[in-house]
């Protein structure tokens, strides 16, 4: 799980992803979790992303 900061918080920004799992305690424990959201690891990714073009099978000659 990462935990992404949606409000500044110590010497974290606003957009900040924690990955430090202790870290991460220190901030949820701190009663600010209100302010923070837990987004697992595998997250797909946003619909604005660039996307890779799909590979293209070339017929042989």
């Amino acid at each position: 799980m990462r935990l992404l900061v949606t409000s500044p918080f110590l010497d974290r920004k606003v957009g900040d992803y924690v990955t430090n799992p202790a870290e991460q305690a220190s901030i949820l424990a701190s009663g600010r979790a209100a302010f923070v959201l837990l987004v697992p690891d595998a997250e797909p990714a946003p619909a604005s992303a660039p996307k890779e073009p799909a590979p293209v099978d070339k017929p042989e000659a």
